[in-house]
């Protein structure tokens, strides 16, 4: 931690810093640590090098890795994270794992594998696995798919069970009508501006 880091803090509005945070049933603003636990407490921001939260709740986690279990956070940013009966709204991280159980709204990830769960919306920079799993749309370079439903698909290599539900001239007329009511709803919206 440095040293406008230590400025920051503030004990008083409930700022905890330490080698190691351990909490329970608690609820604090922020923690800054190297490992910090969290057992059904809820935190607002935490910045350490490692997180676990189980039966919690978190609004914005910047660490090295995280693991969540029957909890949640509204942002995630790791270099790798786990989730396992948890969600979360946001998550960027290198490498994520999402166990049975779990849910996210949106990934960026480096590389990501999904057991039952769900995602809305999947980035991958590298390959995106999934068994037993929903998801929204998925871009990545290489998917893989089990047992698993996806809406919308983007990848160089697909592997699995995959079943198209649009083919190549139903992508382009669902494609062609997406672009007319994008442009319809533009025009609305900057007619409305030029009377305002």
């Amino acid at each position: 931690m440095n040293e406008s880091t230590e400025q920051q803090l503030d004990f008083a509005q409930g700022d905890l810093s330490g080698q190691e945070v351990n909490l329970s049933q608690s609820d604090v603003r922020s923690v800054y640590s190297n490992t910090a636990t969290f057992v059904q407490s809820g935190v607002r921001k935490v910045h350490a090098t490692q997180v676990v939260v189980k039966q919690g709740g978190v609004q914005q986690v910047d660490a090295g890795k995280v693991e969540i279990r029957q909890g949640g956070a509204v942002r995630v940013q790791a270099e790798e994270a786990t989730i396992t009966q948890g969600g979360t709204l946001l998550t960027q991280a290198g490498e994520l794992t999402l166990g049975p159980g779990s849910s996210a709204a949106g990934v960026l990830a480096g590389s990501t594998t999904m057991e039952q769960s769900s995602v809305q919306v999947l980035v991958a920079r590298g390959q995106a696995t999934a068994d037993q799993s929903a998801l929204g749309l998925v871009a990545a370079p290489h998917v893989t798919l089990h047992h698993s439903h996806a809406f919308f698909v983007l990848a160089q290599h697909i592997e699995g069970d995959v079943k198209a539900v649009f083919g190549p001239a139903a992508s382009v007329v669902f494609g062609a009508a997406f672009g007319a009511a994008a442009a319809v709803v533009w025009l609305l919206m900057r007619r409305k501006r030029t009377t305002a």
